[in-house]
């Protein structure tokens, strides 16, 4: 059926609307509207509820879990909240799980977790810069070994025109100022070598 060639059920069952050849269920090509109120509703067959993906009456985009819980929020002006349905900064993720840290074994309560493909010096890090790129500084970790990584804070030294790391955590918890291999407890190199060093005793 055809109208204007503007609306097409081909025989496999695909609909078109703007166009002829349907590849998909429904293929849409020009833009769609849906009135405020209203939801996309996924059906997944879920006993709890459905997923629903709506904008709200702050022209604010919102994904509701099938609980029925927001758990993704995208105000208008930018900010994305997760967790939270009013995030006061770009990114704000909120977690209501209470889990107790052990320094001397897995925590699972991380909020935010980067990952690289498993390789030696593979590298992940946080980047911290402005819309002017004037500055550039890192926080990040390189695996050292199959099972190893080190924590290495590094940057671009605009002055000297090179980037360069500035301090690092070594896998065995040495730290190196002006080092990449600290070699004591506290590490300090120079340009006239060690400058300073804490070992155990």
């Amino acid at each position: 059926v055809s109208a204007d060639q503007q609306f097409t059920i081909k025989q496999s069952g695909n609909v078109g609307i703007g166009t002829i050849s349907p590849e998909y269920k429904l293929d849409v090509d020009g833009e769609i509207q849906i009135r405020r109120g209203h939801k996309m509703i996924f059906d997944t067959s879920a006993s709890s509820g459905n997923p629903t993906l709506y904008v709200d009456s702050n022209a604010d985009w919102n994904i509701d879990n099938t609980a029925g819980s927001n758990i993704v929020h995208i105000e208008n002006g930018g900010n994305v909240g997760i967790g939270t349905t009013g995030p006061s900064a770009k990114l704000e993720v909120v977690s209501t799980t209470t889990i107790a840290y052990n320094p001397s074994d897995y925590n699972s309560g991380s909020i935010l977790t980067l990952k690289s493909p498993n390789a030696d010096t593979n590298y992940s890090s946080i980047r911290f810069s402005n819309s002017a790129g004037n500055y550039e500084k890192f926080i990040g970790s390189v695996q050292t070994g199959t099972n190893t990584a080190d924590i290495v804070f590094q940057g671009y030294d605009r002055g000297a025109g090179i980037y360069k790391e500035y301090a690092r955590i070594a896998e065995n918890g040495n730290v190196g100022i002006g080092t990449t291999t600290p070699n004591a407890k506290l590490d300090i190199q120079g340009t006239q070598g060690q400058l300073f060093s804490v070992t155990d005793n």
